[in-house]
């Protein structure tokens, strides 16, 4: 049986996650993003202005089950990294400014 080529990037785009619907359909495309087995997940939340608790402990509880060999990144709006940096969150997951990661990618 041959080895498996590893992705070596996944992202995962949400607009909006805040409420039981959104959050629904966010922890089901970061469930595939982990079982995907890519080595970096990235996960867009530019658009957003918002995020509510349940979603940002699946990002917490997501980071928690990477291996080593693996990361997480998080792309955020500056209202909510303003936010997360405020609350320490920043401390638990590796955020990315929106501005920072268009200018990367151009």
């Amino acid at each position: 049986m041959g080895a498996r080529a590893k992705k070596e990037s996944v992202t995962v785009a949400s607009a909006v996650p805040v409420g039981p619907e959104a959050c629904g359909a966010f922890a089901a495309e970061l469930r595939a993003a982990l079982e995907s087995g890519a080595e970096r997940i990235v996960v867009d939340l530019s658009e957003a202005d918002a995020i509510d608790g349940a979603c940002l402990a699946l990002l917490i509880s997501a980071t928690g089950r990477l291996a080593d060999d693996r990361t997480l990144g998080v792309i955020v709006s500056p209202q909510i990294e303003r936010a997360l940096t405020d609350w320490r969150f920043d401390t638990l997951l590796t955020l990315t400014g929106e501005t920072a990661s268009k200018t990367a990618s151009q």
